[in-house]
């Protein structure tokens, strides 16, 4: 089986490439995604709060078996409802990083989460030019 076929085979399945999961790790550093990471310890017992943030969770018939080989439940904030419960968003769908894919999004979240703060920290450090060129001349 080629490699190519191997890859839309993942996909189809709930994995994701490589482009796709590093996309994802700039987008939860840039603030962009609520992940199931995001509720306060308490809440992540037992589900109920799950599945009240992330509704079709609450209408699946085996949310066990959905649940299961999810390492990340997320969704983007601007897919969030009108109202929120206790704080949090509510979604009308859900997306999952399944176990497998979760130490390359960890690897690529920690990555861009340090070079983030590099450049605020060079940006906080650096002096302002004694003149400003002007554009065009």
């Amino acid at each position: 089986m080629s490699d190519e076929i191997k890859d839309q085979i993942e996909c189809a399945l709930g994995g994701h490439s490589e482009e796709e999961l590093k996309k994802l790790a700039q987008e939860i550093v840039d603030g962009k995604v609520f992940t199931d990471r995001d509720m306060r310890k308490g809440d992540q017992q037992g589900g109920f709060m799950l599945q009240m943030i992330f509704m079709p969770l609450a209408l699946m018939e085996n949310v066990g078996a959905f649940v299961a080989d999810a390492g990340l439940l997320y969704e983007y904030w601007d897919q969030a409802g009108p109202r929120s419960i206790n704080g949090y968003p509510m979604f009308f769908s859900v997306r999952k990083i399944i176990r497998k894919d979760m130490p390359a999004l960890e690897h690529y979240v920690k990555f861009y989460w340090e070079a983030k703060k590099r450049i605020e920290q060079e940006l906080k450090d650096m002096p302002i030019p004694p003149v400003l060129p002007i554009p065009g001349s």
